[in-house]
């Protein structure tokens, strides 16, 4: 009889974690995007859910673009225009996005000098490659 009730509570305790952390856990973001030097056009975002990669295509108009969802927690984001590729990185950046309202400025010819407001994983980061360059490339 023991045997049974524990192996009951450890069922439930392996589907409350697995199904837990659902969209439950998960908290809106908003990505409010310019690009300096493009008035239309078309962005890709690829990021990743669940263990599944994803992208989404979004319009550009008047030089400005909109992303929002859903993550549960920092996300890397890889923003680039449609057909561009890692040996043509002008027009491809990745950064890190989180739950919030965030302001990022892109420019036209040259993505990696991209500017994210709002993020505080990014700022981190940017933090951390400063500090990497002062020491020498540790």
């Amino acid at each position: 009889m023991k045997t049974i009730v524990f192996t009951f509570l450890v069922s439930l305790l392996f589907i409350s974690v697995v199904f837990g952390q659902s969209d439950s856990d998960s908290k809106a973001f908003l990505l409010v995007g310019k690009i300096i030097g493009k008035d239309s056009g078309r962005i890709t975002i690829w990021y990743e859910v669940d263990k599944s990669y994803v992208s989404d295509t979004l319009d550009v108009k008047n030089g400005t673009f909109y992303f929002d969802g859903k993550i549960s927690e920092p996300t890397y984001v890889l923003i680039m225009e449609p057909g561009s590729r890692p040996s043509a990185p002008k027009k491809m950046v990745g950064m890190y996005i989180e739950s919030g309202v965030m302001k990022l400025t892109l420019y036209e010819d040259h993505f990696k000098d991209f500017e994210l407001i709002g993020s505080q994983t990014q700022k981190d980061q940017n933090e951390y490659f400063v500090l990497q360059k002062t020491l020498g490339g540790l």
